[in-house]
């Protein structure tokens, strides 16, 4: 659509995507999201994703639940109702990563990773609540941020 809301005429063009710095709209832009190569720093494919298995998430049809996804670049959180609030942690800054279990919890196979975060300002704990596999989520975690570091940061001490 133009600036007056009527819709533009539709060309033709192929199905091939513009190459990087060429979006197609011109000089100077970059391209679209859905261009960027899926390899790399800008790796965003989803490698694990949860939603909170609270019994209050659980009771309201997962509307009160956390959700979690992985990417083999950042950790992203989204947490709320009515007003939603979606945090992303780059997986480097990740440098301790623990997990709390409940005796509930524990029988549900269900716990919470505690996630220490390291940024440029400051430490922050993030917690991803009542997810499945605790264990194994926090070495997935680990392996990640290890690598995100590479071999000569180790753990960031």
């Amino acid at each position: 659509m133009n600036w007056q809301g009527t819709p533009e005429p539709h060309h033709h063009q192929s199905h091939q995507p513009a190459p990087y710095g060429h979006s197609g709209r011109g000089q100077g832009y970059p391209p679209p999201p859905a261009y960027v190569p899926a390899s790399g720093p800008q790796d965003e494919r989803t490698l694990w994703e949860t939603a909170s298995q609270t019994l209050a998430g659980i009771a309201s049809g997962g509307r009160a639940a956390g959700r979690y996804r992985v990417t083999a670049v950042r950790l992203y959180v989204t947490e709320g109702i009515a007003t939603t609030k979606t945090e992303q942690y780059e997986l480097g800054w990740l440098y301790d990563i623990d997990i709390r279990q409940t005796l509930v919890q524990r029988a549900r196979s269900i716990g919470d990773v505690v996630v220490h975060v390291r940024r440029g300002w400051g430490q922050e704990t993030v917690v991803l609540q009542s997810v499945p596999e605790p264990a194994r989520v926090r070495d997935m975690l680990n392996q990640l941020a290890a690598h995100a570091r590479g071999p000569q940061q180790g753990r960031g001490w």
